[in-house]
């Protein structure tokens, strides 16, 4: 077992020189194998050891009698021992959660707790538990049991890197249940047993002590099997969320307003299926959303329909357009505004301003060549009649664009455009005496369009509140 554990330790570069590793504890055989194993190995691989024992309140004297196991096994290997005390049952109730799940919270909690008072004295700090391969079988099992996707049939990965925690390295991991105790037998180390683990009403003894036996007579190598295959799977399911990431450092678009994130559809259409799933879901991972098999589903029929949204949690959305994928928040609605409009005026609304300038028959003429996209934001300023005002659009605002024929609903135009709900009321309408001259991501009306005839027009301008204009400013 030790070569095992030593060549684990090297391949995946679980410690380096210097390292500090703070050892999981509870007593049993696979934590006494891995620290002894361990102690046994810190000279040769130059990393200190220290250990963290959890009474998790749940067995009464028992508890008591496997922290005073730990206690004196570490005085012997002469390892610091860290004892931490946690109430399990009352944080399960209070958090609504089952025994096994809350001492798995608060185990990891206290983990990382103790490791961070080892910080900040040279050398990363390394969370070791003992996890092993036959824990690895049983969480595949337990997982394709529930139904699960690819991360699911990976197992228990050897190491788990966290932002912002010490590493979770898991040096027993190719080492079975069988090795651990016949390493304590060999080794002359005692062990206690956890009188849970007998107890067949917790899912994970079941599978232990019926599935388990049950699949080793049609494979007794069972574990080392699974194993290869959770070796092979976990190198797919890297390459695969490697594209996700890479995906979203070439195409993600940071967020502004109400928008999260944002990303182009076009580009997420043209991956491989499997990985603009995990686009969608790292998305919702780097906010702090849930998600699960039915969310990411319906997630991914809306972006491929290009149109839709998915409510993640209370007033966050999932929402698509043609153009885009966006992570979004409800907002209030936007208060309504309007402002009087002319030749020379700026109009500061909505982080952005809207300056209006008059362009002489000079720079008419320059502006022509651009064609239709270049004129998006020009008019006719000599088919513009009475009182002009810049406003919020209003229900049942209607107008003809340009280059189209009949009237069309603002509605109907947004959704063509992909403008979502909530940014529609961030958009300027200008309108005259006679009806509405322009409409901002949408462009003018077909009445105020300019023609080989015009001779003056009026370009309005967009820029965000903090950029510069890129005019002078006043009439020309």
């Amino acid at each position: 077992m030790r070569r095992n554990v030593m060549d684990t330790l090297r391949e995946y570069r679980m410690v380096e020189p210097g390292d500090r590793v703070l050892a999981g504890l509870s007593g049993g055989a696979d934590s006494v194998a891995m620290l002894h194993c361990l102690a046994g190995l810190r000279e040769e691989l130059d990393f200190s050891l220290t250990a963290c024992h959890v009474n998790h309140c749940i067995r009464g004297e028992e508890a008591g009698r496997d922290q005073r196991f730990c206690e004196e096994l570490c005085g012997r290997l002469e390892i610091p021992l860290t004892v931490m005390t946690e109430d399990v049952p009352v944080f399960a109730q209070e958090k609504g959660l089952g025994l096994e799940e809350a001492a798995r919270e608060l185990r990891y909690a206290c983990f990382f707790r103790a490791a961070g008072q080892l910080a900040g004295s040279g050398g990363a700090v390394k969370a070791a538990t003992a996890h092993t391969l036959s824990d690895s079988l049983e969480t595949v099992l337990f997982s394709l049991a529930r139904g699960t996707g690819l991360a699911g049939l990976c197992g228990i990965p050897p190491v788990r890197h966290t932002v912002g925690r010490p590493d979770v390295i898991r040096p027993l991991i190719r080492v079975t249940r069988r090795e651990t105790e016949e390493y304590c037998r060999a080794n002359g180390l005692e062990y206690v047993t956890d009188s849970t683990n007998l107890d067949e009403r917790y899912t994970r003894n079941r599978i232990r002590r019926q599935l388990v036996p049950l699949l080793r007579e049609l494979n007794p190598n069972l574990e080392q099997t699974v194993g290869r295959m959770t070796e092979t799977l976990r190198e797919d399911q890297d390459c695969l969320e490697g594209l996700a990431e890479e995906f979203l450092r070439l195409h993600g678009l940071p967020g502004e307003g109400g928008v999260l994130e944002s990303i182009p559809r076009g580009p997420w259409l043209e991956l491989p299926p499997a990985a603009a799933v995990r686009v969608l879901r790292r998305m919702m991972l780097r906010h702090g959303l849930p998600y699960d098999q039915k969310r990411l589903s319906l997630c991914r029929g809306a972006a491929r329909e290009g149109r839709g949204a998915v409510e993640l949690q209370k007033d966050i959305f999932l929402r698509v357009s043609p153009s885009h994928i966006r992570l979004e928040r409800r907002e209030g609605p936007v208060p309504y505004f309007e402002f009087p409009f002319g030749v020379g005026n700026r109009v500061e609304t909505q982080g952005k301003n809207y300056t209006a300038f008059l362009l002489d028959c000079e720079q008419t003429e320059k502006f022509k060549k651009f064609g239709p996209n270049g004129l998006k934001n020009c008019l006719d300023y000599d088919k513009i009649y009475g009182i002009v005002k810049l406003r919020q659009k209003r229900d049942g605002d209607r107008y003809t664009p340009w280059r189209r024929s009949g009237s069309h609903s603002l509605k109907k135009l947004f959704q063509e455009a992909g403008v979502s709900p909530r940014e529609r009321g961030r958009l300027a309408v200008l309108e005259d005496s006679q009806g509405i001259l322009w409409v901002e991501g949408i462009g003018c009306a077909q009445r105020a369009a300019p023609g080989p005839s015009s001779e003056r027009l009026l370009e309005i301008e967009v820029t965000r509140a903090s950029d510069p204009a890129r005019h002078d400013g006043g009439s020309v």
